[in-house]
């Protein structure tokens, strides 16, 4: 019979959901992986007629948080909170009431917890809980435990799991002329409109490929009379197959610790402009030296790039192969290290 975790995430955080997929795939040959998202743990709201009655009903759970605890009982220590968010606190200090510690799979940078006072709150409560024991272990992507590990007690250095086989069946969807893609959620951090300025001023005559709607970027675009095409969601195999079709990725952005968006376009041969911050390019002295951007507010430098690339076909293809193979590698090392802690500590 296989060993079970519970892995625990919000359903409106993207890159901890990539988290759990990949890991998911990695181990699910002799772990099962199950997911449930925190909001499940919240009875439904009710909405009543009588605003009397909404109302007290509202505090009514705002107070008791109304978490059903009894659903995980089955999975004792072997419990992972991915990311963090107020809910979560609500909950490592029920599970602590019952005698279970669960671990903390930290996603995010320091630099992130620094957009705005939410988030700051988010990282102080992180750190006072690890301080007071309250974790079973606090796991670390490289560029935290560099930091953060030599600090706090229970930190192991948990690298991102890639699960290489979800694009092994990926058909490139074929797309006319040039296309380039900006796909990002939006949050700050992402540098949207320095990259769509670089489009501008790169004067390639492509169609820009953008997955979010945001009335004042749209009237932006439109303004600098760019070729668009907005997508809305669509399921992963379609995604990664119009990924696959790109002529080449931007995603420029600030603070990232792994970027699974990055990630996907190396597994899919796409070759993607981005900034020192992902060791995935920059630890590379090849792919650096063509896809890295110092300075991220910039849009001059991103624009340097896109023709360089664009222009030159043998170099594209180049850069494509190295970008596969590197992150194969990446992979193998990754989840070799994610199995062993899991064979050692489930």
């Amino acid at each position: 019979m296989k060993k079970k975790i519970l892995l625990v995430c919000s359903r409106n955080s993207p890159g901890p959901m990539k988290v759990i997929k990949n890991l998911q795939g990695v181990v699910n040959q002799y772990i099962q992986a199950d997911c449930i998202n925190i909001e499940d743990f919240l009875i439904p709201r009710f909405h009543f007629k009588s605003k009397i009655l909404n109302y007290k009903y509202l505090r009514m759970q705002e107070y008791l948080n109304l978490l059903r605890l009894d659903r995980i009982s089955e999975y004792g220590d072997n419990i992972f909170l991915v990311a963090w968010g107020a809910l979560y606190d609500v909950l490592l200090k029920r599970l602590n009431r019952r005698g279970v510690k669960p671990s903390l799979i930290m996603c995010s940078t320091i630099g992130q917890s620094d957009f705005n006072d939410l988030d700051r709150l988010y990282m102080l409560q992180v750190i006072d809980n690890v301080m007071k024991g309250r974790v079973k272990d606090f796991l670390l992507n490289k560029r935290l435990y560099m930091s953060l590990g030599k600090i706090l007690p229970r930190a192991i250095y948990f690298p991102h799991p890639v699960d290489l086989s979800q694009f092994s069946s990926i058909i490139p969807q074929k797309l006319p002329g040039i296309n380039i893609d900006i796909f990002v959620s939006l949050r700050p951090g992402k540098n949207i409109m320095n990259q769509i300025f670089a489009v501008k001023i790169s004067s390639i005559d492509c169609v820009l490929h953008i997955n979010f709607r945001n009335p004042q970027i749209e009237r932006f675009i439109k303004t600098l009379s760019l070729q668009t095409k907005v997508h809305s969601w669509i399921p992963d195999s379609e995604y990664y197959n119009l990924v696959a079709g790109m002529t080449l990725s931007l995603q420029v952005t600030f603070t990232e610790s792994f970027s699974y968006a990055v990630c996907e376009r190396m597994c899919l041969s796409v070759p993607t402009i981005t900034s020192y911050d992902i060791d995935l390019i920059s630890e590379d002295r090849f792919l650096s030296k063509y896809l890295c951007v110092e300075g991220l507010d910039t849009p001059t430098q991103i624009a340097e790039r896109l023709k360089k690339i664009v222009g030159d076909d043998k170099l594209r293809e180049e850069l494509s192969i190295r970008c596969r193979e590197r992150i194969n590698k990446i992979a193998q090392e990754n989840n070799r290290i994610v199995k062993e802690y899991f064979s050692i500590n489930i």
